[in-house]
């Protein structure tokens, strides 16, 4: 039986800009756009992962066996998880620096190259909830991930 992902929060395209494209340290942020600074999204969107995973778990699991470890752990298989059921890695605009056909940076190795699965499917991840943050609210974030658990992950 083939499992649906359900849809993710839909984002505006300045949103998704930053999302799938390299951060630019060197660019400054734009004040009239709240999406403009993707490391700023990331820290948010991680920050928010994990209360949103606590608060989810909290309502599923006995709260004697949360231990931030096993909390922190689940963040992470949670989002190498959610990046890949989205093929997110697939729209990512990597720098001229960056071989997309190296075996380091593999998309097509399965699973993708260490590179990916350590820095960049992580970055994509929490910049994308920290956008749907910024968009949308909270409550849209425990929606969302309550409906991956249950349906994919």
């Amino acid at each position: 039986m083939a499992v649906t992902v359900p849809p993710a929060p839909h984002l505006p395209e300045e949103a998704l800009r930053e999302v799938y494209a390299y951060p630019d340290p060197a660019r400054a942020p734009d004040e009239q756009n709240p999406y403009s600074d993707a490391g700023r999204l990331a820290i948010k969107g991680e920050s928010m992962a994990k209360l949103v995973l606590m608060d989810i778990l909290r309502e599923r699991v006995p709260t004697r066996e949360l231990t931030e470890l096993r909390v922190n752990q689940y963040l992470r298989d949670f989002a190498h998880n959610t990046t890949l059921a989205y093929r997110w890695l697939r729209w990512v605009e990597f720098p001229r620096t960056v071989d997309r056909h190296s075996p380091a940076v593999s998309l097509s190795s399965d699973p993708p190259a260490p590179f990916l699965l350590v820095v960049e499917i992580r970055r994509v991840f929490y910049t994308y909830v920290g956008a749907v943050c910024t968009a949308h609210s909270y409550s849209v974030v425990k929606q969302w991930f309550g409906l991956l658990m249950e349906s994919v992950l």
